[in-house]
């Protein structure tokens, strides 16, 4: 991963307002150098016109000397489709969405390039209609792609070759996620490894005949009740997930320091094992879905003390210390989510990417989607992965976020 400086940092975020985040690093702050003369011109030519003038101001209050308080932003690359490929560990998949390799990759372009290539149809295809089909169809509508390419037409066909082309770890595992509907189950649920707990209701519409004024009129409403079958399963998912990763993204950032460095001094030998209080219930409930998921998160430091460290197993001890001697390379740090967008201090860029890196590193490595599926259906299930290094690559990738 490259490393930058908070300038630097700030002429990214300027290049990224103006509409250039989709290009490489070098570009965006050539881009910068070649344009920071007249930057105040460009304004209205910018993507995000609001955007590009405030970073453009805070620029201005660095060279001056003055504080500015102003968040730089890296957005993830699909995100929801990151997800699913760390999920099922298909490097392809996650090589298309960016979250590998050295290069800044678009998922929803290089489905409209290879849609346009295998139906030599250069420029008749609208990527906008190609991104919105492809973002639907990996949460299971197939209503959007016919929608958007026909019934039964060449399109529509090249449309789902394309999925098993660039996205075939994300398409089998939407799949297989679609397969885990309860058939009239009231709701689904699972918890996180955080401890977070997910229940979704099964919400079906129905018609009930009312009178007005005299007359008869069909009122539609959505009751609980369970329904054969459905496809908001993948959603569901998928963003709890992703709600997942913003929720470790925060704890990761913006770290308590004293109790990470009094865990830090916390010998596993001499760690208690007290289970009467609240604090070691909601302990034992964490790392009992650490140990289920293979996923371990860092809101362990909030019911870890001396007097129930002893609960961790040596390995948990090793890699509990790994993340928090990670965390403290640097100081804790303000952090803004909105969904899949970060933003904080200039400054705190570089650790941003790379906390990143580390969670969708652990989800690859993890048995999170085995379960997942097994709390949902009540049964064992093991979803098997395509790969079992892709977490290493991960670790190198540059445009995860960008």
């Amino acid at each position: 991963m490259q490393h930058f400086t908070g300038k630097q940092y700030l002429m990214i975020d300027i290049a990224n307002s103006f509409g250039l985040d989709g290009e490489q690093y070098e570009t965006r702050l050539n881009w910068f150098s070649e344009n920071e003369h007249h930057l105040e011109s460009l304004v209205r030519d910018a993507e995000e016109p609001a955007q590009f003038l405030a970073g453009v101001l805070a620029w201005r209050d660095t060279l001056a000397g003055v504080p500015s308080g102003y968040m730089v932003g890296h957005d993830a690359c699909a995100s929801g489709i990151q997800i699913l490929a760390a999920l099922s560990g298909c490097k392809i998949s996650a090589r298309n969405c960016g979250l590998t390799g050295q290069k800044r990759q678009d998922v929803y372009t290089n489905a409209y390039a290879w849609m346009n290539e295998k139906l030599n149809v250069v420029g008749q295809l609208v990527r906008k209609v190609v991104k919105n089909a492809l973002m639907t169809s990996m949460y299971g509508s197939q209503a959007q792609p016919k929608s958007a390419f026909g019934d039964g037409t060449p399109a529509l066909d090249m449309f789902y070759k394309m999925q098993d082309a660039i996205l075939p770890g994300v398409r089998a595992l939407r799949d297989d996620i679609q397969t885990l509907w309860q058939p009239f189950a009231e709701d689904h649920s699972w918890t996180l490894p955080d401890g977070g707990d997910v229940v979704i209701k099964v919400m079906d519409k129905v018609s009930t005949a009312v009178q007005f004024l005299g007359m008869p009129i069909d009122i539609e409403h959505y009751v609980n009740a369970g329904t054969e079958k459905g496809i908001s399963l993948v959603a569901n998912v998928t963003h709890s997930v992703d709600a997942l990763v913003v929720r470790e993204m925060g704890r990761r950032c913006s770290y308590d320091k004293d109790a990470v460095a009094r865990l830090q001094t916390q010998s596993w030998l001499e760690g208690g094992t007290r289970d009467d209080r609240l604090c070691d219930q909601k302990l034992l409930r964490i790392l009992n879905r650490t140990r289920k998921s293979g996923f371990m998160s860092l809101v362990l430091v909030e019911y870890l003390d001396d007097q129930n460290y002893g609960h961790l197993s040596a390995d948990e001890h090793l890699e509990l210390q790994c993340l928090l001697s990670s965390m403290r390379q640097h100081n804790p740090f303000h952090l803004v989510c909105v969904h899949d967008c970060f933003k904080c201090h200039p400054n705190y860029m570089n650790w941003v990417r790379w906390h990143y890196l580390e969670i969708f590193s652990q989800i690859a490595r993890s048995s999170m989607m085995s379960d997942i599926a097994s709390q949902i259906t009540g049964s064992n299930i093991t979803v098997a992965k395509l790969s079992d290094d892709l977490h290493e690559e991960i670790l190198k990738a540059e445009y995860p976020l960008s």
